[in-house]
This record gives C-alpha cells, structure tokens and sequence, in this order.
C-alpha cells in the first residue's frame, strides 16, 4: 500500500465548498482506497491552500519551539 497527500473538494449541503489536504492511500493498483477522516489543511479554494501552505515553508526557517514553551 501507498500514500501522498491529495486536494479532496469537501461539499457540505450548509457550506460552501472547500478544499482540504488528506493523506490518500491506494490499493495494489494504484487506486485511491482511502483517506484520513481529519484534513492536514484546508481553505476556501487552491489559493487559500498555497497561501496556507506557503506559512508552513516558512516556519521552517523560524527557531523551533519546546512543547514545554506552552502551559498546559
């Protein structure tokens, strides 16, 4: 089995549409099979995506936080 992360458009009868990124896993020849129910990001269209997408490249340059940091 195999997996990447793919744009799946949600449509919820009392919402716009969105578009969110979830891990997508195929079967043995290469179909989609499944997805994870919670998505690792999602936006009002591809532009909100890259935008939010974007915001994660740069926490990359930024120093790195402790999770001791944060009261909890």
């Amino acid at each position: 089995m195999s997996w990447n992360y793919r744009v799946i458009r949600h449509v919820e009868p009392d919402w716009d549409e969105t578009f969110a990124i979830h891990e997508v896993y195929y079967n043995d020849d290469g179909e989609p099979d499944g997805c994870t129910t919670e998505a690792i990001i999602a936006g009002e269209d591809l532009q909100d995506l890259d935008r939010i997408l974007d915001m994660m490249r740069r926490a990359l340059s930024e120093p790195i936080l402790a999770e001791s940091d944060f009261d909890s």
